[in-house]
């Protein structure tokens, strides 16, 4: 005797395709929550970023005080977010550079 093999009707691919809906929605609503959560632990890490920045920019420019523009390590500048390099010559007329501090009038 030979097996009959039932061809899928409207209404059994239709239960098929809901489920597979039905999974993917669970899913994405899972990635959608994840994605909140990450875009307020980035918001929250933005906002220490900005605070040490300023705090990062307020001891820089006591250093530069104490050491002298020229004894400045560049890197350091690369931190922060108030400063502006100006070239300019020195007494002697050689090329030189300055700092610039954002909200100072000269």
């Amino acid at each position: 005797m030979s097996k009959i093999l039932e061809f899928p009707t409207t209404g059994r691919k239709s239960e098929v395709l809901r489920e597979q809906l039905l999974k993917q929605t669970t899913s994405l609503d899972e990635m959608y929550e994840e994605l909140d959560d990450l875009h307020a632990k980035l918001h929250d890490l933005e906002e220490l970023a900005s605070l040490q920045e300023k705090h990062f920019d307020i001891v820089l420019k006591q250093y530069v005080a104490v050491v002298g523009v020229g004894n400045l390590e560049v890197e350091l500048l690369g931190y922060s977010q108030n400063t502006k390099v100006v070239p300019v010559e020195d007494s002697e007329g050689r090329p030189s550079f300055a700092i610039e501090w954002a909200g100072e009038e000269e």
